[in-house]
C-alpha cells in the first residue's frame, strides 16, 4: 500500500513560522507538500524513506492513518533512521565540501558556536519528481 506524507511546510529550517504562515494547532491544519512516504531512487531503483524535517506536533503526517497510527509510525520510522550505524558525522577541516544526494540521505548540522565564520553556498540540481 503506498503512502504519502504531508510535509509541514509552516515552518523554516530554523523552525522559524515562514511570513504569512501561522502555527498549526491541529493536522488539518498543516500546509505542505504530499510526497511518497517511501520513495524510488531513479538511478539505482533502491527504496528509501523520504521523511523531512521532523517538528513538534501537530506537523507531518501520513495521509490516510488516523493521528495515533500516523505519529506511533512515523516515531518508529525516525527512530529506526537515526540509529548510531546509519549516522555519519564529518570531522570538519579547511577546504572541505560536502555533497550529498537529498533523494536518499537525511541530513542534520548540530549548532555551532558563533564566534567563527560559517560559510556555506548551497546548490540545487534540477531533478525528478519523487516517484
Amino acid at each position: 500500500m503506498d503512502r504519502s506524507l504531508v510535509h509541514d511546510a509552516s515552518r523554516d529550517a530554523g523552525e522559524i513560522i515562514r511570513s504569512g504562515m501561522k502555527l498549526p494547532t491541529k493536522l488539518s491544519e498543516v500546509p505542505g507538500a504530499h510526497h511518497p512516504l517511501v520513495r524510488t531512487h531513479p538511478v539505482s531503483m533502491k527504496k528509501a524513506l523520504y521523511l523531512g524535517r521532523r517538528w513538534e506536533y501537530p506537523s507531518q503526517y501520513i495521509d490516510g492513518f488516523s493521528e495515533e497510527e500516523s505519529q506511533n509510525l512515523l516515531n518508529m520510522l525516525w527512530g529506526h533512521s537515526c540509529q548510531k550505524e546509519f549516522i555519519w558525522c564529518h570531522a570538519w577541516k579547511l577546504g572541505d565540501i560536502i555533497l550529498w544526494d537529498n533523494r536518499c540521505t537525511m541530513h542534520y548540522r548540530h549548532p555551532f558556536l558563533g564566534k567563527y565564520p560559517r560559510i556555506m553556498h548551497r546548490t540545487f540540481i534540477q531533478g525528478d519528481a519523487p516517484f
